[in-house]
């Protein structure tokens, strides 16, 4: 091995030898046999046999070590350098036979047609070994040099003028030869150095790619729950800040307290932006498909939105449903709720006279799918063109300068663009400077009859569980949280009882039935989702294995057969 070879490299040219080998010796193989079939009439019958054998056992040592090679490449006691030698050993023996064709079979006839067959035989396996060794140069020196040295011995022995001429040529051949194996080998090593750089930079690359990767996810992890832990003492201010304005205050107070109101769900809004954001990132948000009310979902949503502009602008807020449209379809509700409020409050933000429309229209029903559009029209700013190609991206504004007049973090319309391809829609825009703007969705939902629906989601249903007082489990880490949902629930005559964790609340559960739980998502102990994942599945009759023996049974006896409404404690 050179000094410059590399050794991993060493060792793939020693691999390339010896995966080359069989097909030459293959052919090596076959030329005794025809010498032993076409010279019949050689005078020296048995040394040309003789030849033969010695040939063939040559080659069949050489088949021998390219087995023990492959049995032995994957050991560990495997050394590439005996490998080498081997190989070399078997070379030199196989090019000593063929140069024993010349300084000894070549000279005993003196018919110049079998010269001539001996002598090109030489002079292609010579060739031939340049390609099939050209990964090292010591074998392909040890071929070329020991076979043509024959064949300069046999031709000084062989009687004739013309052999002098045959011996310049062979010399100016194996000269030639050399130079080409000193090439060629420079330009295999030059290759098999630049493919296994080329290797170590994809290695690199894919283990950055997954640090990368990790990194991201646990930023996305990170924002999720500072977003959530944010969010958190947010809803305790914004609950507080609502409790103190039902008192009687002076009118000074009363406007510091809705300022900070105001600034509270602002910030609340932004909060929620980064955690729907991150989740998407992260891979964690599920669309969940279960029938609801099409047109109550709208005029909730219009209801919203028109509290909104009465309390800021003068704008007329309409909206169209097409007739076709059904009133009750499968798909994920919140989801919805989320992208139309999102597009709304857009077009109010940037509209400061005129209208904002949502028209709902019907592009293709079929028995198991429909593909509902929805536009959302303004008579705002409008966008510049340049800047629409953009305006999906996560961070984009249309005016993103540091005077700009409207704020936000531009990652509202990214957030509707991932969540309509997650519904399996799509959402485009359509606009022009100062002439307004057209958001248009398009979402895949599942046909529903109105009859289908949820008793429980019926006006009549909520509006008796409302008024009614009902059992309450709260399930809570945070005291502040716990507190203000105590001031407001026994304020409205409803019997509350308090957990601090997913497992705490199954104790419980276990001993009281309630009417519903409410449940916190992110808790120490057990989780939310973990909690309500053991209710469904001991009131299913499933097992479980997340909690011992004795508190499954009684969570068994109690919840078996029933239906226990669990909600989250927190906008979702």
């Amino acid at each position: 091995m050179s000094d410059k070879t590399p050794p991993t490299v060493f060792a793939k040219q020693i691999d390339l030898l010896y995966q080359n080998a069989p097909s030459a010796i293959l052919a090596s193989a076959l030329i005794p046999v025809m010498f032993l079939i076409f010279l019949t009439d050689f005078p020296e019958r048995k040394a040309i046999q003789t030849w033969a054998i010695m040939m063939e056992l040559v080659l069949l040592f050489r088949m021998f070590t390219i087995f023990l090679y492959h049995k032995r490449k994957k050991k560990k006691s495997f050394q590439v350098k005996q490998a080498s030698s081997l190989f070399n050993t078997g070379v030199a023996m196989a090019s000593m036979i063929w140069g024993s064709l010349a300084w000894w079979i070549y000279p005993l006839t003196g018919d110049q047609s079998t010269h001539f067959l001996f002598f090109i035989s030489l002079i292609g396996v010579t060739g031939g070994s340049v390609a099939s060794l050209s990964y090292r140069q010591l074998p392909n020196y040890l071929f070329i040099c020991l076979t043509t040295f024959s064949m300069l011995i046999g031709l000084y022995r062989t009687s004739g003028h013309q052999n002098t001429a045959v011996a310049i040529i062979t010399v100016v051949y194996t000269i030639f030869l050399l130079k080409n194996v000193r090439i060629m080998q420079g330009n295999n090593e030059k290759m098999l150095i630049l493919k296994e750089k080329a290797l170590a930079r994809e290695v690199k690359l894919k283990i950055a790619s997954k640090k990368t990767e990790v990194a991201s996810r646990a930023k996305s992890r990170f924002l999720a729950n500072m977003s959530h832990e944010i969010r958190t003492p947010m809803n305790s201010i914004i609950g507080r800040t609502r409790l103190a304005l039902d008192e009687r205050i002076e009118p000074k107070m009363r406007s510091h307290l809705e300022t900070i109101q105001s600034s509270s769900k602002d910030l609340l809004a932004l909060i929620n932006d980064i955690l729907d954001f991150s989740k998407i990132e992260a891979g964690e948000l599920k669309i969940t498909n279960k029938p609801f009310n099409l047109y109550e979902t709208i005029q909730s949503i219009l209801n919203t939105v028109k509290v909104l502009v009465q309390d800021e602008k003068d704008l007329a807020v309409t909206y169209t449903i097409a007739p076709d449209v059904p009133q009750a379809v499968v798909g994920d509700s919140l989801r919805l709720r989320q992208i139309l409020l999102n597009l709304l409050n857009n077009g109010i933000k940037f509209t400061e006279n005129g209208f904002v429309d949502l028209s709902i229209e019907c592009l293709k029903s079929t028995d198991t799918s429909l593909l509902l559009q929805f536009k959302v029209r303004d008579s705002g700013i409008g966008i510049a063109i340049d800047k629409q190609k953009h305006i999906f991206d996560e961070f984009a504004q249309e005016d993103d300068s540091p005077t700009r007049q409207f704020g936000g973090t531009g990652l509202g319309l990214a957030i509707c663009r991932q969540l309509c391809q997650l519904m399996g829609g799509n959402i485009e825009v359509s606009s022009r400077p100062a002439q307004g703007s057209t958001f248009t969705v398009a979402i895949s939902f599942q046909p529903c009859e109105i009859n289908d629906l949820p008793a429980d989601t019926t006006p009549g249903k909520i509006e008796q569980k409302q008024n009614a007082p009902m059992s309450l489990l709260l399930v809570e880490d945070n005291e502040a949280n716990r507190i203000l949902a105590r001031m407001v629930l026994e304020g409205e005559k409803h019997q509350l009882v308090e957990a601090n964790d997913g497992l705490q609340a199954l104790h419980i559960l276990s001993e009281q039935k309630f009417d519903a739980v409410l449940m916190d998502v992110q808790m120490p102990v057990m989780d939310g989702y973990t909690a309500t994942r053991i209710i469904r599945s001991l009131e299913n009759g499933d097992p479980v294995t997340d909690v011992d023996n004795q508190l499954t049974e009684k969570l068994q006896k109690r919840l078996s057969g029933c239906h226990t409404g669990v909600y989250r404690t927190e906008p979702f």
